[in-house]
């Protein structure tokens, strides 16, 4: 039986992680968020945006991110909802 060994190519994982579709998922995630934390507080949803992030900065610089942006004590469940997203 042939051995099989996995070396990972970071040059490759982070071509990977800045694909357009890795790009709207995160956008996706990101709206998904947005739109828990507008629910739960309709009267300031115009404080809460979403942005393609580009890519990010130090140690993330080579992949893309998606922000979703408010007052703090709303984006919890911007939290809540991008985590339920992923089970």
């Amino acid at each position: 039986m042939a051995k099989v060994r996995y070396e990972m190519d970071e040059h490759g994982t982070a071509r990977l992680f800045n694909t357009p579709q890795i790009r709207k998922l995160l956008r996706r995630r990101a709206e998904t968020g947005a739109d828990a934390a507008r629910t739960a507080a309709p009267e300031q949803r115009d404080q809460i945006t979403t942005r393609d992030g580009g890519t990010g900065t130090g140690t993330w610089s080579d992949r893309a991110s998606a922000h979703v942006i408010g007052p703090a004590p709303l984006l919890y469940p911007a939290v809540d909802a991008i985590e339920a997203a992923d089970r």
